[in-house]
């Protein structure tokens, strides 16, 4: 029989990992949240309607205590577990957090030093839980534990239909960067330019959509050419006139998106010259472009 897990923290991520689990046959005996009501309907979701409580307590049967809350949440929830556990044999305690450690869940008390901690994070955005069911298998998963916990770290994420890989402790935090520029990131580059774009048209609402096709073909692209190969446009053309007059325009008409701007055609004007397919002489001379605007008052 598979272990017995609780759940604590039933948000979207919560959910799709609580409902992939239960499917894989995994029993869950709590569904711990804040909020009753909300905490039924993330059960009802997962399918364990009759797991929900706000009663800590209950984590107690489990032989896995799943901590799918906040990072600022994880040393608090930690320290809470204690009691809670006091009697339990050798709890796996696990989060889920990009950025922390996997001790950051067990607490500097005796009673919690025989506790087994581990990090699974799923590589995967979630903007709902039925969107995180749909995304997560499919995605990967970094694991961050002791070596002898990493088969079931391994064993979980392939029951979420991910692929795990491993994680050292000392690089959580520049591997969470990573995963924010290739997520947050991309969703704040295409805020800003469909809401430059929205200005530009007679019917501002139509930004996101006529944008669409060429953000999915550039994302498309990258994901099977590379970066350096996928790269189009006028700065690895070296089109410096072209450049020059998003740089004027932006001066005149968007002065707060010019340093937004300044900066992602640099980190451009570099890629473009590591691909070999900007001369040399034209990327000095764009650098210089780029220099003279961002040193403007």
């Amino acid at each position: 029989m598979k272990q017995r897990i609780a759940l604590i923290g039933p948000g979207r991520l919560g959910q799709a990992v609580g409902a992939l689990l239960q499917q894989a046959g995994y029993p869950i005996t709590a569904i711990v949240g804040r909020d009753l009501q909300r905490t039924r309907e993330a059960a009802q979701f997962i399918g364990a309607a009759l797991m929900a409580t706000t009663d800590l307590n209950r984590c107690s049967r489990a032989d896995l205590i799943l901590c799918c809350v906040g990072d600022d949440q994880l040393a608090p929830l930690g320290d809470a577990l204690v009691d809670v556990l006091a009697d339990h044999p050798q709890p796996t305690v696990i989060h889920f957090s990009g950025r922390h450690r996997a001790a950051i869940l067990r607490p500097e008390d005796s009673r919690a030093t025989h506790w087994q901690v581990m990090s699974i994070h799923p590589l995967q955005t979630f903007a709902s839980g039925v969107q995180g069911l749909e995304s997560l298998p499919g995605s990967y998963c970094a694991i961050e534990s002791e070596d002898d916990l990493f088969p079931l770290g391994a064993k979980l994420s392939l029951e979420l239909g991910c692929q795990p890989f491993r994680l050292r402790s000392e690089d959580k935090e520049r591997y969470h960067a990573a995963a924010c520029m290739a997520s947050n990131f991309v969703t704040t580059l295409f805020h800003q330019a469909s809401t430059l774009m929205a200005e530009t048209l007679e019917d501002p609402a139509m930004a996101a959509t006529v944008l669409a096709p060429i953000f999915q073909t550039a994302a498309t692209n990258t994901l099977s050419l590379g970066p350096h190969q996928a790269l189009t446009g006028p700065i690895v053309r070296g089109d410096i006139d072209t450049i020059r007059g998003h740089l004027n325009q932006l001066s005149e008409h968007n002065p707060e998106r010019l340093p937004f701007y300044l900066e992602l055609a640099e980190q451009t004007r570099q890629l473009a010259q590591e691909s070999k397919r900007l001369a040399p002489e034209r990327a000095e001379q764009l650098k210089e472009l780029l220099d003279t605007f961002s040193s403007r008052p």
